[in-house]
């Protein structure tokens, strides 16, 4: 192994007729590797395949197809088991398979148990002119299709073609009207569960598909099962993983970051507008009587409201840039990168810390509010108090330029309320 670069190897015995006629070999020049039990399993079938191939060489058509069919067996099972994206293993699954079949067309669907459904969700179309009147996620009922109903109930492969005179008179009109003149269907199955099946299908003339070619289907569509349950899998423990995340960072009412999520962004972004030189300006917003809100009207009423100022933050704010945040009970706070004072080219384009607060403030005004019409002259709108600081001007850290901030908020409230007040020294 030394002699020929090799670092790790695996080797499969080639059967034909229970005798050994061969050795398949594989090896990895790049990087030490440890072969798992899937790696046996595909060395394996490559093995059978490989076994295939050689019998029948004295046929030298026959030993180009088969060569063609394991090369694709190959790179397709290195496709399949590379990637995790389900799009994009569906898309390898559908067009290497119909390469390694020499096949017109194939096509995937998932099967429903519950709903006894099949669901199209990827083709592949040897000519890309070829269009489709039923859009990829269309929903067919078992039921209505005595081909598919076939491979659901029997687990194994069905072949249908337009001249069979057998063939049933549903699945003729069918084919009819999706342009196909033979098919082949194989089931996805991992363990016990049917993840559904795999098609291809000539349109251009009538084709048996031989046992080789149907055995070479069969076997990659357990390795397109394998690789669509993967993917399937990881596309679960990804959204749980987001779900994870945002419950962590989020407040589950207003759905704006929490306390602890604003200032972990805050210090990242104030040592960024140190080093970098940019202002970075802090919006600390408390919304005026809003105890009133609650004492008319009740909790709930009051959580309405305060899950509409969220949703008024978001709109008013920069997405992906600016970090809105409910930073306790009725208070929030806003984190503005790359803002500061306003200057006279700031205020044309209305992109100022005062400019940006002035407008969340009388959108909050402007706000309708899920309350109950006025009694007793409580108003149907609530205001905000605003306070601003920035740094550098105001402060040199993340924790000083919110306790500015909140100074300046505090200042708002003494001064009448509904107001923005930029931080002042002294």
């Amino acid at each position: 192994m030394a002699y020929w670069g090799e670092l790790a190897a695996i080797w499969a015995p080639i059967v034909a007729d229970d005798k050994v006629i061969g050795i398949l070999e594989l090896t990895e020049k790049r990087a030490p590797r440890r072969f798992g039990e899937a790696d046996k399993l595909l060395v394996r079938q490559m093995a059978d395949l490989a076994a295939l191939a050689l019998r029948n060489a004295h046929d030298s058509r026959a030993v180009a197809a088969r060569n063609r069919q394991l090369a694709a067996f190959i790179d397709s099972s290195r496709a399949m088991t590379s990637a995790l994206d389900l799009d994009e293993v569906l898309d390898v699954v559908c067009r290497q398979t119909a390469r390694a079949l020499g096949a017109q067309s194939s096509y995937i669907y998932q099967y429903d148990p519950e709903e006894n459904t099949l669901v199209w969700l990827a083709h592949y179309q040897r000519d890309p002119s070829h269009t489709f009147e039923e859009p990829l996620g269309t929903v067919y009922p078992i039921e209505d299709l005595p081909q598919d109903r076939a491979l659901v109930q029997m687990r194994r492969p069905v072949q249908v073609s337009f001249d069979d005179p057998d063939v049933d008179p549903v699945v003729r009109e069918l084919l009819i009207d999706w342009e196909e003149m033979s098919s082949l269907m194989v089931p996805l199955i991992v363990g016990q569960d049917e993840v559904g099946a795999l098609e291809v299908s000539e349109s251009e003339h009538v084709r048996r598909f031989t046992e080789e070619g149907t055995t070479l289907c069969t076997a990659l569509g357990e390795q397109a099962a394998v690789a669509i349950r993967n993917a399937q899998l990881y596309s679960q423990l990804q959204e749980q993983k987001k779900t994870i995340e945002r419950q962590a960072t989020t407040d589950g009412l207003t759905g704006l970051y929490n306390d602890r999520h604003f200032f972990e962004r805050l210090r990242a972004e104030a040592v960024r507008a140190r080093r970098y030189s940019f202002a970075l300006s802090v919006i600390m917003l408390d919304l005026d009587d809003f105890t009133r809100v609650n004492d008319r009207h009740g909790h709930p009423a009051g959580d309405r409201v305060l899950s509409t100022v969220g949703e008024v933050l978001r709109a008013q704010v920069r997405d992906d840039v600016d970090v809105p945040a409910r930073y306790g009970g009725e208070e929030f706070a806003v984190t503005l990168p790359h803002t500061g004072p306003l200057s006279a080219k700031l205020a044309e384009t209305a992109n100022g810390a005062q400019a940006t607060t002035a407008r969340i403030r009388r959108a909050i005004a402007e706000a309708e509010l899920p309350l109950p019409v006025p009694v007793d002259g409580l108003p149907a709108h609530i205001t905000a108090s605003v306070g601003v600081a920035t740094l550098p001007a105001h402060a040199v850290d993340a924790d000083a330029l919110v306790s500015k901030a909140d100074r300046a908020l505090y200042k708002a409230k003494q001064r009448g309320k509904d107001r923005v007040e930029v931080y002042v020294p002294g």
